[in-house]
């Protein structure tokens, strides 16, 4: 069965144009965010009931990636690809304890283009005096520091979409937001999702932040914010937006936007390996599925509970809820899931 010696600091920044195809980029592995219906004015301050725990075609609910320990995760570019307009964007990475100077190096080619020391910041703009950067180019974003005999690393790749490309989305996005039929959260909305299906994360998440910072209490604009952290492979700052969206959606007593909150503090915890916290919010989504009689929802919840408990090493409570799952997609006649959760329990049992 499965079951950092004075501080002295070198931090590379790289973005190294490298061999690599984008579409091979590994990003943490999320649950793909639906695109809201295309009604007219169709964004409520609520989360879509038809909104998936699990993928399709029998795969498992969790995200299979961890959240660096002692490592660096950047936040800024995210991993995908940036509007040609944005060719000197903003570089930031997570906080690395005890970590007080930094040298940032920018590579082209394998060349060195520029570098310069940081101090006491984990945030620079793209330095203006230096050459932006170029459409139709891949990069490499590394970030590195030692504190004491220790390496903390972390790197990130993206590209530059090109011009015409550029174009072609910034006029779908401006006319989301001349549309007069919107309210100011739905359009950030709608052109985070156009960000998003581009692949244009580090867009998409700058827009809903946008809307934060106006005054927006908008569930679904923290719920997906907290969404597309994930997607970026950044699962540390998706707490904080689906906290809020929970919180908000307590108080107005919308029992689906709680549960899918939930769902979405579940996967931070299983990216923390804290099954024990995982669970808890699972079990309080799955409680919330039954009391929307949302049978689709509350079993891929009950997928979710024994995977989280197989990776736990409780065994016999992962044979349970995979069980309950069995139970609840025979009754549903899914027979993807039904094939996954069986597989599941045939190695358990």
């Amino acid at each position: 069965m499965k079951s950092k010696v004075s501080i002295s600091l070198v931090l590379t920044l790289a973005l190294a144009v490298v061999d690599w195809s984008l579409s091979n980029c590994q990003g943490i592995a999320a649950t793909p965010t639906p695109i809201l219906a295309k009604e007219a004015n169709p964004i409520k301050d609520e989360i879509l009931l038809s909104k998936l725990v699990c993928p399709e075609r029998g795969r498992p609910c969790y995200d299979d990636a961890r959240s660096p320990s002692s490592g660096i995760s950047i936040i800024s570019p995210t991993r995908g690809l940036l509007l040609a307009s944005d060719n000197q964007p903003m570089l930031s990475w997570t906080e690395v304890p005890e970590a007080t100077s930094y040298i940032v190096r920018v590579e082209h080619s394998g060349k060195t283009l520029w570098d310069q020391p940081v101090e006491n910041r984990t945030e620079i703009p793209y330095p203006e005096e230096q050459p932006p950067l170029e459409p139709d180019k891949d990069y490499e974003l590394i970030v590195e520091t030692i504190v004491g005999d220790d390496i903390k690393s972390g790197r990130q790749r993206f590209r530059l979409l090109s011009q015409l490309e550029s174009q072609d989305v910034q006029a779908e996005a401006e006319a989301i937001s001349t549309n007069l039929e919107l309210t100011a959260d739905e359009k950030a909305l709608k052109i985070a999702e156009l960000y998003q299906e581009k692949d244009l994360l580090t867009e998409a998440i700058a827009s809903l932040n946008s809307a934060l910072k106006n005054q927006s209490g908008s569930i679904s604009i923290y719920q997906m914010l907290g969404d597309l952290y994930r997607e970026a492979g950044i699962p540390t700052l998706a707490e904080s937006p689906y906290q809020q969206a929970l919180n908000r959606a307590t108080t107005l007593n919308d029992t689906n936007a709680q549960a899918e909150a939930q769902v979405g503090l579940a996967r931070v915890n299983v990216t923390k390996m804290n099954w024990e916290q995982a669970i808890s919010w699972l079990e309080a989504a799955h409680k919330n599925y039954e009391t929307l009689n949302n049978q689709e929802l509350a079993t891929q919840v009950t997928q979710f509970l024994g995977e989280v408990y197989e990776k736990s090493g409780n065994l016999d409570k992962a044979i349970y809820w995979y069980q309950q799952a069995r139970n609840g997609y025979e009754e549903l006649g899914d027979t993807e899931r039904l094939e996954y959760v069986e597989k599941q329990l045939r190695y358990l049992e």
